[in-house]
């Protein structure tokens, strides 16, 4: 009884496999990687910051971004680049502006003077 129990299990596996759900394409994304590059590249503008007032621009900028950057290759730089010192997101954003071909970035403008 054990060996025909044993000699059935690859055909009930085989089965069992056949009977799964081919596996789902990704859904698509609202929001391109190249959107998203452009939003970090314009946050400041866009969150209406005051380069003034050092404090209120790094939450006005982390707010915003947080919100509006929707592409998942978009909120991996994003982790990145919140997690780096001045420099480093100069050097994420620049070739995250390169990669998309994105023209001007004044994020990127702004990193540099200040990172020295």
């Amino acid at each position: 009884m054990k060996a025909l129990l044993v000699a059935g299990m690859p055909a009930l596996l085989a089965v069992a496999c056949a009977s799964e759900p081919p596996p789902r394409a990704p859904p698509r994304e609202a929001q391109s990687y190249g959107e998203a590059v452009r939003i970090l590249c314009d946050v400041d503008t866009l969150a209406g910051v005051d380069p003034d007032d050092p404090l209120e621009t790094e939450a006005k900028r982390s707010d915003y971004l947080v919100e509006h950057v929707k592409n998942s290759d978009g909120i991996y730089l994003l982790t990145l680049f919140r997690t780096s010192d001045p420099r480093g997101q100069a050097s994420l954003l620049d070739e995250a502006a390169r990669a998309t071909a994105c023209q001007s970035c004044p994020l990127l403008a702004t990193l540099r003077t200040h990172s020295g």
